[in-house]
């Protein structure tokens, strides 16, 4: 009976010593597949970050899509559009939800989007401030994007904006304008007086100091460059500021490639309606491959613009007023001197008043363009120290 105990001992040995190497080796493996799949799940004070497994080893040569919401449960509209658009799907682009509120009704619709990496933010400090808790949730997912995950660009699409069938492919085109020209700032698809009386020529593109936000795209440098100031509250006046912009300007197309159905959001309300609402997004069926992103660096774009404006005749409000007829490609310039002249031009033409730092939405060095269909119009300023605001 002992002998047989003794016989048994070493097949133990041997049972043990099996299961010990089969278990190293599943933690080898376990090991390995965490060095190749990069999961971001992370609970802190701060925020949850709730994802799906990313590959990072060539993020480098992708762009994220990042589809910012808090607790608007549309958001889904907007979700439908950029599933809708040309391109998804087969363009180098990661698509991502970034929520920045606790809200189950938009997280129930997240769920359904399997295309798209849900990440949550949920600030733990008691913010009470719609704009503070919004500058906070744009720089971490921002701070994810760039400096975790090491994407050189990012398309931000707010969870209020229907994106046009090309506008994928507009910032496919216009994104290498952000690595050739240091004089730009961002890519938007947004044009603040994109109403339908001025947005005529789906392949006309320009450029403004003024951040246009609403559909955009910048790069990692930019990213490093704004991140270090970030403020509390109003993150978009932060991208607006001299400082910040230093002279660089935005490329935004004449027809919009977005348009805004958020009528309820944190700064809505009579601006929405007057200004926002009847702005509409790109229709046309436009062939990329025949624009030529070269005409807008800052060199040969100045030449064309200023040389436009330079011939454009000078009339007076009132003399404008009382022209009839328009020749075809004929071009004018009305003047104003004053922050009240200024308004009386923009109610004139149906476009928000509204400045920033003493720039006009659209505005390059402060220039307004205005293309009517038969004529263009440029709103100038007398003098750079014409206080706007």
């Amino acid at each position: 009976m002992r002998w047989r105990v003794l016989r048994r001992v070493p097949l133990i040995k041997l049972l043990l010593v099996v299961f010990f190497v089969l278990l190293l080796i599943n933690l080898l493996d376990s090991r390995q597949n965490l060095k190749d799949d990069r999961t971001i799940s992370n609970i802190t004070s701060e925020a949850l970050i709730s994802t799906n497994k990313i590959r990072i080893s060539t993020l480098e040569n992708r762009i994220a899509v990042v589809v910012v919401s808090c607790s608007r449960p549309e958001v889904s509209k907007s979700l439908d559009s950029i599933i809708e658009a040309n391109g998804f799907g087969t363009l180098p682009l990661d698509y991502y939800i970034s929520q920045g509120c606790q809200n189950q009704r938009v997280s129930d619709v997240a769920k359904n989007y399997v295309n798209f990496t849900h990440m949550v933010f949920i600030p733990s400090n008691g913010m009470v401030s719609g704009y503070e808790t919004m500058s906070w949730h744009f720089y971490k997912f921002l701070t994810t994007i760039f400096d975790e995950l090491k994407y050189h660009k990012i398309i931000v699409i707010e969870d209020d904006l229907l994106i046009s069938p090309d506008f994928f492919e507009y910032f496919m085109k216009m994104k290498d304008l952000l690595d050739l020209d240091p004089s730009l700032m961002c890519i938007s698809g947004w044009n603040d007086n994109g109403y339908p009386k001025y947005a005529h020529d789906p392949y006309s593109f320009q450029r403004t100091e003024f951040f246009p936000g609403l559909g955009w795209m910048i790069s990692r440098e930019i990213w490093a460059d704004v991140k270090n100031l970030w403020p509390d509250r109003y993150w978009d006046e932060h991208f607006r500021s001299p400082s910040i912009t230093r002279g660089r300007s935005c490329i935004y197309p004449e027809v919009p490639r977005v348009e805004n159905f958020g009528r309820n959001g944190v700064s809505q309300g009579s601006y929405y309606v007057n200004y926002v609402y009847p702005i509409r997004r790109n229709t046309m069926k436009v062939n990329y491959e025949n624009v030529n992103i070269d005409t807008l660096t800052k060199d040969n774009y100045e030449s064309s613009f200023f040389g436009l404006f330079e011939t454009a005749t000078p009339v007076t409000i009132a003399t404008y007023k009382k022209i009839s007829s328009f020749q075809n490609n004929s071009n004018y310039k009305i003047e104003f001197s004053s922050r009240n002249k200024y308004q009386k031009l923009c109610v004139h033409f149906g476009i928000t008043y509204s400045t920033r730092y003493h720039i006009p939405r659209t505005s390059y060095h402060k220039i307004t363009l205005l293309n009517l269909g038969t004529h263009k119009v440029f709103l100038y300023t007398s003098s750079d120290s014409v206080q706007l605001d």
